[in-house]
C-alpha cells in the first residue's frame, strides 16, 4: 500500500509506526533561465503523505533528514506537518540550511555521531530585502520557540554560514547544537 509514495519508507508491521526520508533538496532547482535543473521534495506533497499516515492510525513518525536545504515556502508546508503530526526527526548525513529548520521542527530531534548542520541568511528568489528578511524573521522565530536560544544567539545563525559538525572545522560542535 505504501509502495505508491515518494517520502514514507518502514512502515511498522503493526501499522503503529512509519519512517518518511526528507533525502533531496526542498523544492526544485531552476537554471537562471528559468528552466528546471533539479527536481526536489515538494512541500504539498511530503505534507499530504504524513496526513495520509495519520489517517492510517500510524501514532509515530520518524522523518529522516539528509539533505541541503532549498525553498523556504516548500520547506515551511514541512515544517507545518511536521509540528502538526507531532513527528520526531533525525539528521542522517546533512541537515542545511531549510532542512535545519525542518529538522527543528521536530518533538524529539537528533543526530548522528557523522552528521552536519548548517544555517546561514535567508537568500535568492529575489532581491528585495523585506522580503528576505520576513523570511528570516519568521525562521528565528522558529528557532526560538523550538531551542532554548534566546533572540540575539538565534540573530548569529543568520550571519554568514554556521556549522555544527564533530570535525575540527566546524564553527560550533555537535554538543553545541544540543
Amino acid at each position: 500500500m505504501y509502495k505508491d509514495f515518494s517520502h514514507i519508507k518502514n512502515v511498522s508491521e503493526d501499522g503503529t509506526s512509519a519512517t518518511m526520508l526528507l533525502n533531496k533538496r526542498i523544492g526544485n532547482l531552476y537554471n537562471e533561465d528559468g528552466t528546471l535543473a533539479q527536481v526536489g521534495i515538494q512541500g504539498d506533497q511530503f505534507a499530504n503523505e504524513m496526513l495520509y499516515l495519520k489517517t492510517q492510525n500510524v501514532k509515530i513518525i520518524e522523518v529522516e533528514i539528509n539533505s541541503v536545504g532549498g525553498d523556504v515556502i516548500q520547506g515551511y508546508d514541512i515544517i507545518n506537518a511536521i509540528q502538526k503530526h507531532k513527528a520526531n526527526t533525525r539528521c542522517t548525513g546533512i541537515a542545511a540550511s531549510m532542512a535545519f529548520g525542518c529538522l527543528i521542527a521536530g518533538v524529539k530531534r537528533s543526530i548522528v555521531d557523522y552528521g552536519s548542520l548548517m544555517t546561514h541568511a535567508v537568500s535568492g528568489g529575489t532581491d528585495e530585502n523585506k522580503v528576505l528578511g520576513i523570511f528570516q524573521d519568521s525562521l528565528k522565530t522558529l528557532y526560538i520557540a523550538n531551542t532554548k536560544l534566546k533572540e540575539d544567539e538565534a540573530d548569529t545563525l543568520f550571519k554568514g554560514e554556521n556549522w555544527f559538525s564533530n570535525s575540527k572545522k566546524a564553527d560550533f560542535t555537535l554538543q553545541d547544537a544540543l
